[in-house]
């Protein structure tokens, strides 16, 4: 099954109207970070996903928030009743960026490790390859 933002239609910037900029969906998803944590056990992190309803047909540039301090993914997607320009993320996807704002492990909606995870042994070499994420678009029929 192809991700909910598989078959956003694809436009030219140039091409929308100051309304059409403005519209955008929120997609809630959690990825499996298990072997990048290397605990063994089943850990999950929480991100939401924010597209604009008409993406580029030229592309666009995803832009990855993780939030620090004990913040979750919240802090760069305010919603303040009767304010609308609190949202960092908004911000970005009216300027023609995906943002996907993250949890980390053991914060907000991510999952928490059983045991503390060990600081010191996540600054060791590694041979895994990092993460590699990839987001594709359909062109619309």
């Amino acid at each position: 099954m192809p991700p909910p933002w598989h078959s956003r239609r694809l436009v030219h910037s140039a091409h929308l109207e100051p309304h059409q900029k403005e519209s955008m969906q929120r997609i809630e998803t959690r990825v499996d970070v298990s072997e990048a944590v290397g605990t063994g056990e089943t850990l999950h992190c929480a991100a939401t996903v924010i597209v604009p309803d008409l993406l580029r047909a030229d592309g666009a540039t995803v832009v990855f928030g993780f939030p620090g301090g004990g913040y979750n993914r919240l802090y760069y997607d305010l919603q303040i009743s009767g304010h609308s320009q609190y949202s960092q993320a908004e911000h970005h996807v009216r300027n023609g960026f995906v943002f996907v704002a993250c949890d980390h492990v053991g914060v907000g909606d991510s999952d928490v490790p059983v045991d503390a995870l060990d600081y010191a042994a996540s600054l060791e070499p590694t041979t895994r390859p990092p993460p590699r994420f990839s987001i594709s678009y359909a062109r619309a029929p």
